[in-house]
């Protein structure tokens, strides 16, 4: 085996020698996982794109004029077609896509094509509301959990290079993994720190 081999490393080949070297590296293992880790980071932080894309959707849908007037048609309907009961202040968005499975008795169109012909002829002007809404539909596609699991295993991550770090040898001064690791994991930190305030931004508007 190369481990028992005494005698002139120089005639190994270029793997033996080299599987020699890195067996000298305190905590060899840890170091690897901390520089995987280290590559990694850069597509792993990349997800507050999601979180932005979640934040400026909720934006679009509350800024939008045209969007709410059509919210307010559709109460406005509701209310109608439950005559007789206790006017409604609000109603769950999720039953928007319920729309067009309702159908008057008698009736060939679902409530969902009413709604669209009763813009159409009295408010032509909010037809075109997706247009306020670019960020909707890619936001739909964000899976919130996968988020907040990306981002425990970036504090996970970032929490085992610190620990390498601190198992460094600091007056070693041909060792460049512990100035390397410091500098990544200050810069790390922040980005964590920014993603998770917009996590919670993002979260307190989805509420």
């Amino acid at each position: 085996a190369v481990n028992d081999y005494d005698g002139d490393k120089n005639l190994l080949g270029v793997t033996e020698q080299f599987y020699l070297k890195i067996l000298d590296i305190d905590r060899l293992d840890g170091r690897l996982r901390a520089w995987m880790f280290k590559n990694n980071f850069p597509q792993m932080i990349a997800i507050e794109s999601d979180v932005e894309t979640l934040i400026t959707a909720c934006n679009e849908l509350v800024d939008s004029e045209k969007f709410m007037k059509l919210l307010e048609v559709v109460l406005a309907i509701g209310n109608y077609l439950n005559s007789g009961k206790k006017g409604s202040y609000g109603f769950q968005m999720s039953s928007l896509l319920k729309l067009k499975d309702l159908k008057a008795t008698g009736s060939n169109i679902n409530l969902l094509t009413y709604l669209i012909q009763f813009l159409q002829r009295n408010y032509p002007g909010i037809s075109d509301f997706d247009k306020d809404l670019k960020h909707v539909e890619p936001a739909s596609r964000v899976a919130i959990q996968n988020i907040q699991n990306e981002i425990s295993e970036m504090k996970k991550g970032l929490s085992m290079v610190d620990n390498e770090i601190e198992n460094c040898t600091p007056l070693d001064s041909s060792d460049q993994f512990r100035s390397k690791m410091i500098n990544f994991l200050e810069k790390g930190n922040e980005q964590i720190e920014q993603l998770d305030q917009k996590f919670e931004e993002m979260n307190k508007k989805l509420q």
